[in-house]
């Protein structure tokens, strides 16, 4: 059984299992977001502040949003990023989140004051060192006392090798989804992931193993 996969490999996984095996996505990433939910509402009470980008990463933050309101939580959503440039995964999980009158800010650099952080603004596809707003956000957040929740990987964090491209969310807990990101095992990687939780969404074994061929 394959215990790592790099950053490609994964992103090859989710192609062969959605593509190919007709698995879907928002299915996959409904998955994904309870396990963080879960993982959330099984060991933390507080205010909720979820950060969000606008790519994959960030709707599942939105996901998570949404499944912890509907979980009694407080909980408010920042989404950094240009609106335009969103997934249509994003603005599915961005309309469903309105429906239920969520907090939701836009492009602030203040925090709001909250007990545990989701963070779900880069995931494993960052190429290059984090700069300007994003920066900024993630610096101000690793000094908040709060407990840190990432999503898949912290973000910053580069997914095949663990250096941190500039800057890095340091997280009190990833959990990452159905495999292990060879970057959160090396370098600087264990350093940010804090602990690390393995959840499968509904990938098969199989998939996997064909993404590493």
């Amino acid at each position: 059984m394959i215990e790592y996969l790099t950053a490609s490999q994964s992103k090859k996984a989710d192609i062969i299992a959605i593509e190919e095996r007709g698995i879907d996505s928002l299915w996959l990433m409904e998955n994904a977001s309870r396990a963080v939910a879960e993982y959330i509402s099984e060991h933390y009470e507080g205010k909720v502040q979820v950060i969000s980008s606008v790519g994959n990463n960030g709707a599942d933050g939105l996901c998570v949003a949404r499944l912890l309101i509907n979980e009694g939580y407080e909980a408010e959503t920042l989404i950094i990023g240009n609106l335009d440039k969103a997934t249509w995964e994003f603005r599915h999980q961005l309309s469903l989140l309105n429906e239920l009158k969520a907090v939701i800010n836009y492009n602030e650099t203040e925090i709001p004051d909250h007990d545990i952080l989701v963070d779900g603004l880069f995931g494993i596809g960052l190429k290059r060192d984090v700069e300007g707003i994003y920066a900024e956000v993630i610096e101000k957040l690793n000094y908040y006392p709060s407990r840190k929740v990432a999503i898949d990987v912290p973000s910053g964090l580069n997914g095949d090798n663990g250096q941190i491209m500039g800057i890095g969310l340091k997280a009190d807990v990833t959990v990452t989804f159905g495999k292990i990101k060879t970057g959160m095992v090396n370098d600087q990687g264990p350093e940010y992931c804090g602990k690390i939780i393995v959840c499968d969404i509904g990938i098969p074994e199989d998939v996997y193993s064909e993404a590493c061929l």
